[in-house]
């Protein structure tokens, strides 16, 4: 839905256009740096404390929760649990996680194109508006970031997962596109970021960042595939990356951004 006037989503754009532009990457980066800069005095705000729940993501709890809850979690739910539960060494990735969450930021908690909203006119700056907000808190800025690595990341998966699907059904294949191609405009949203947030070790933070991109992977699950009964090919893809970036995150860093080291 088109929440304001003559805008539209980045994820909206870059379906359209199939274009993954550094200009909006680097507005998206910046803006999000800015508003994490603000949980310092959010959080000193003594009327402002009770507001935040302070909670960590479900997927980092995983070991003290259980698993059923997910079975009321749309159509996939079930079959996510029972594939989580077939891999123990998912669930103890992300446990991990928790150690490594650190509460210094106010963050959106539920980052995605699909809630930035971009105005254009021509001549000017493109217009930015985060919306859904519902999630807000005191948490880690890292999981934010993340959850935009993860958008790239899906762009690719899901290329790959239609290539695939169109080569054995024998119809003409979309074109490709893989992390090399979207390493620009994932640089950009990085570095206007750390400009914005003054981050004083940013390679620190940027690895766990990426290391949180494999447990926003799994919340992806539930996202694009919420109504179906079946993780298929795509939601084996998925699951199988979370794994590999929690397991190897200095070689998905190297994916992502085409740094070495």
């Amino acid at each position: 839905m088109n929440l304001i006037e003559d805008s539209e989503s980045i994820a909206e754009r870059n379906s359209r256009d199939g274009l993954y532009r550094e200009d909006l990457a680097f507005l998206l980066g910046r803006t999000l740096g800015q508003i994490h800069s603000q949980a310092s005095a959010m959080a000193a705000d003594p009327a402002m404390r009770p507001l935040f729940t302070v909670q960590l993501p479900w997927p980092m709890m995983l070991d003290q929760t259980g698993l059923a809850f997910l079975d009321n979690m749309g159509a996939i739910g079930p079959a996510l649990s029972a594939a989580i539960r077939q891999m123990p060494n998912l669930t103890g990735q992300l446990s991990e996680l928790r150690l490594a969450w650190q509460y210094d930021s106010l963050i959106h908690g539920d980052m995605k194109w699909d809630n930035c909203m971009i105005k254009e006119k021509p001549g000017e700056e493109p217009q930015l508006t985060i919306v859904d907000w519902e999630l807000i808190d005191i948490g880690d800025g890292a999981w934010d970031v993340a959850a935009i690595l993860k958008e790239y990341i899906m762009v690719a998966t899901v290329n790959v997962h239609q290539r695939n699907s169109a080569a054995a059904t024998n119809t003409p294949l979309p074109r490709a596109i893989n992390l090399h191609e979207l390493q620009p405009s994932i640089k950009a949203f990085w570095n206007a970021y750390v400009e914005a947030r003054r981050i004083p070790d940013t390679s620190a933070y940027l690895d766990r960042a990426v290391r949180m991109t494999g447990a926003r992977m799994v919340i992806g699950v539930l996202e694009y595939l919420f109504n179906s009964k079946e993780l298929g090919t795509l939601g084996t893809m998925m699951l199988q990356t979370s794994l590999n970036v929690l397991e190897s995150p200095h070689i998905a860093r190297s994916q992502l951004f085409g740094w070495n080291g």
